[in-house]
């Protein structure tokens, strides 16, 4: 199974850093990452988002905690798509 991952940094996620902490603890299901960054027109800051492929079925327990880590972070916003 794949699933894919889309991570929405915010401007309100105070330390963006941390969710490179979190994807580099999963690096063994993560099959490809890609980032987009923009500046936003307002000043307000850098805004990101991050797709990953990650390949392991959606009931896994990587995937979940994976899941349950990134929500955890205040301002991030999550979206998954599975494919069989």
């Amino acid at each position: 199974m794949i699933s894919i991952i889309a991570i929405n940094i915010t401007k309100n996620v105070e330390k963006p850093y941390i969710v490179q902490e979190i994807l580099s603890m999963y690096g063994n299901i993560i099959r490809t990452r890609l980032g987009l960054s923009c500046l936003e027109d307002d000043e307000t800051g850098l805004r990101g988002i991050i797709v990953l492929e990650v390949l392991c079925d959606k009931n896994d327990a990587q995937l979940k905690s994976l899941q349950e880590q990134l929500q955890a972070i205040n301002g991030l916003k999550l979206g998954t798509v599975q494919f069989e």
